[in-house]
Formats: structure tokens, C-alpha cells, sequence
């Protein structure tokens, strides 16, 4: 049965980045563990298609993620960056979230 796994906005994964003493890369890498963890989640509740969507989009653009980074070096101060669901997400998939960067549970901004 084509089930809900997860709805509009719930959390799929999260992690810290501290930009201020965060290489770029670093950050990148970061995020790619998220995507892997957001992933690594779906999987566990049963999505069946493989990868992770960025909104509305096919896979994660590069560009997007660039963009995203850019932000993030922004800030000089720890952000919480987590993957969410940017729609309802059934088990057939596709895992599609969207990112979000918050400062003491406050929205800083988001990319997807």
C-alpha cells in the first residue's frame, strides 16, 4: 500500500553547522551527511524510490546548494539545519525535502 511516511513539514533530519569556524567545504560535506541521513530515513520507513529531492525539482542542483552555503557563511554564529518534508511523502516516494536554517528555533532562511 502506497502509505504517508511523513507530511508537509516534518522533520526527516537535522545537524548543526558552525559557519564561523566552518570551512566551505566543511559545510558542504555537512549537508551531504544530512541528505545522506534524510535518506538513510526514508529508506527505514519504507520510501521506495532511491535519492533525495530539493523541493519541487529532480535531485539536489548544485547551484541550489551553493546558494544555500552562501547564506550559511552569513552567519558567524552555530545554525541548526534540517531537512524537511517539503510535501506529503508517500512510501512510493519520491523523497522530496526541503532546508531549513534556524537560529534558536527561529527561521534564518531555507533553500527548496
Amino acid at each position: 500500500l502506497n502509505q504517508v511516511v511523513f507530511r508537509s513539514g516534518d522533520s526527516v533530519a537535522s545537524t548543526s553547522i558552525d559557519p564561523g569556524t566552518m570551512t566551505q567545504d566543511q559545510i558542504r560535506k555537512r549537508i551531504e551527511l544530512l541528505l545522506a541521513a534524510a535518506e538513510f530515513r526514508g529508506r527505514g520507513v519504507g520510501i521506495l524510490s532511491e535519492g533525495v529531492q530539493l523541493g519541487n525539482g529532480g535531485g539536489i542542483p548544485a547551484v541550489t546548494i551553493t546558494a544555500f552555503i552562501e547564506q550559511l557563511k552569513q552567519y558567524k554564529q552555530p545554525l541548526d539545519i534540517e531537512a524537511v518534508a517539503a510535501e506529503m511523502i508517500y512510501t512510493a516516494g519520491p523523497l522530496k525535502v526541503q532546508l531549513i536554517a534556524s537560529q534558536s528555533g527561529q527561521v534564518v532562511f531555507r533553500a527548496g
